[in-house]
């Protein structure tokens, strides 16, 4: 039977050895009294019949989507006519996208979610002449953005 001693020390050494099992993901085996100064480790293990395994639900970490396409559609047109713009990009962890379109006048307009490197679309009606730059932003289905794509520069006269 182990002694106060001994049950301090091996609680030490659990806490330890869980430490490093969480820091770099290995499974442990434990057994006996730590008193005895016996092999604790699993009998003829080596590296290939050792694995560990891990919950991404608990530690998994979101990755942001990437830079969207430049939106493509016209370069030019007139005051209060519709025009529509596409855009697609990727996300590394193959989340649904839906993509936040800036029309450069003040206005902003979301499409649906569509699946990683789906293209979406979005129109837009200017009501005042000028030179405009859109820009796209995307995000994931857990809320993570991308950075704006580079803009497109839309004349409307």
């Amino acid at each position: 039977m182990c002694s106060s001693i001994c049950v301090h020390r091996s609680l030490s050494k659990y806490l330890l050895m869980m430490l490093i099992a969480l820091i770099f993901g290995v499974g442990i085996a434990f057994g006996g009294c730590p008193c005895n100064d016996v092999d604790q480790s699993v009998p003829n293990a080596d590296a290939s019949s050792v694995s560990s395994s891990s919950s991404t639900a608990d530690t998994a970490v979101n990755n942001p989507p990437n830079m969207p396409n430049m939106p493509s559609g016209t370069s030019s047109g007139k005051i209060g006519r519709t025009y529509r713009y596409t855009t697609s990009a990727t996300d590394p962890d193959g989340d649904m996208l839906k993509y936040t379109f800036d029309w450069g006048d003040g206005v902003t307009s979301v499409t649906r979610s569509v699946k990683s490197g789906a293209s979406a679309s979005s129109s837009h009606t200017w009501g005042k002449t000028g030179t405009h730059r859109i820009r796209v932003m995307a995000t994931d289905s857990k809320g993570a953005t991308s950075i704006w794509s580079s803009r497109l520069v839309v004349t409307i006269s």
